[in-house]
Order: C-alpha cells, then sequence, then structure tokens
C-alpha cells in the first residue's frame, strides 16, 4: 500500500505540473481537473494490478513459452475444470480495471468520443502492457488483451448511456471538460504512471536486493 501510495502521488503531482504548464493559456475547469486526477489514478491503479513493474525480476531475453496467443484457451480450460473463485475475479478485474478509462477518456478528449476510437485506446493501453510483461516474470496471454478492451468498450457505453439519458450529465460533466481540449494530456496521464512504476521498481528491487 506505501508503495502503490507513493506510485500515485508521484504520478499525479507530476500531471498536475505538466497540465498547468500546457493549459497555461487556458481556464481550467475544476470538472477537468478531477477528470484528469481520475484517469491519471485509474492508470497507475491499472500498471500496478497488471505488475508492470520490474520488482519481482525481469528478463533480457522473451520466454515464447510465456507467451498464449490462441484466445480464449485459458478461459475454457478454467471452465472445464469448473472455475475457482480466483479465476473469476482474475477475469473480472480484467474487464472492470478497464471500465474507468472508456468512461473518462471521451469526457476529457472530444475526440474519444467515438466507440471504436476507445476501443483502440483499450487495445493499446493492453497491448503495451502484455508487451512489457515479456521481460517481466509474468506470463501474456491474448485472453487479457481481449478482456481489456471489452471493458474499455463498456466504460463508453455506460458514457453514452448517461450523456443520452441525462442532460445535466452532458452539460455539466461533458460541457465543463471539453471547454479544454490538450490531446497531450492523455498521452501524459498513461505514460508518467507507467514510467514512474517502471522506474521505482527497479529502484525497489535494487534496494531489496542490497538489503
Amino acid at each position: 500500500m506505501q508503495i502503490l501510495g507513493r506510485d500515485i502521488l508521484i504520478s499525479l503531482l507530476i500531471v498536475i505540473i505538466i497540465m498547468y504548464i500546457s493549459c497555461k493559456k487556458t481556464k481550467l475547469s475544476s470538472t477537468y481537473k478531477i477528470g484528469i486526477t481520475l484517469l491519471c489514478i485509474t492508470m497507475v491503479m491499472v500498471f500496478s494490478l497488471t505488475g508492470v513493474s520490474p520488482i519481482s525480476g525481469f528478463n533480457t531475453t522473451i520466454n515464447i513459452h510465456d507467451i498464449e496467443i490462441i484466445p480464449f484457451i485459458g478461459m475454457i480450460e478454467m471452465v472445464k475444470g469448473g472455475g475457482t473463485l480466483h479465476s473469476m475475479i482474475n477475469i473480472l478485474g480484467n474487464i472492470i480495471m478497464f471500465m474507468p478509462i472508456g468512461f473518462l477518456a471521451p469526457i476529457l478528449f472530444n475526440k474519444l468520443d467515438n466507440l471504436k476510437l476507445i476501443a483502440i485506446l483499450g487495445f493499446c493501453i493492453s497491448l503495451f502492457i502484455e508487451f512489457t510483461q515479456l521481460f517481466l516474470v509474468r506470463a501474456t496471454d491474448i485472453d487479457d488483451l481481449i478482456l481489456n478492451t471489452f471493458g474499455t468498450i463498456l466504460g463508453y457505453l455506460v458514457f453514452s448511456c448517461l450523456k443520452k439519458s441525462i442532460p445535466e450529465f452532458r452539460k455539466k460533466i461533458i460541457g465543463k471538460s471539453k471547454t479544454v481540449q490538450n490531446q497531450f494530456m492523455l498521452f501524459a496521464c498513461i505514460m508518467i504512471p507507467y514510467i514512474v512504476i517502471v522506474m521505482f521498481g527497479f529502484y525497489d528491487r535494487y534496494i531489496y536486493c542490497i538489503r
């Protein structure tokens, strides 16, 4: 928990500084500030839960035996084996943790108010995570890629339903946040948490090894 709190705090600090520098000529609404904060925290949580940190070990070469490229094999085997609570939590977790991305991104960035683009965003983030895991002590599974992308799409569908059914949501949340359209902030909210977690992962591993 201390490590997670540290990663959130440092990532937020850097992202907020970037936000104010890159948007210094624009008046930032409270909705936009809250949205950027939530997206940054979401990305820290996603990267932490998917284990992109090298704290547990890393490889300099790719082990092809740790790559599962056939869709749904793992889930089918789980169902055939009767399934376990841990397996179900893993499946649902892969979906749920990406839903905030699909919900927040179209609120903050007008160009992403599109199902296809949101699906591509979720897919690319998940692919980036799976690629990173090739060099860590973790298995890379195409099922995670599918579930993560599906979760992003579900998040967008929730956003879309609220936008259509609740006028106040469109006016007070979407309208105010879209007074600022700085696409660079999307990149910052994704990459800053990733860099912070990876760098501190190496640091934590170093500290652990010298003790």
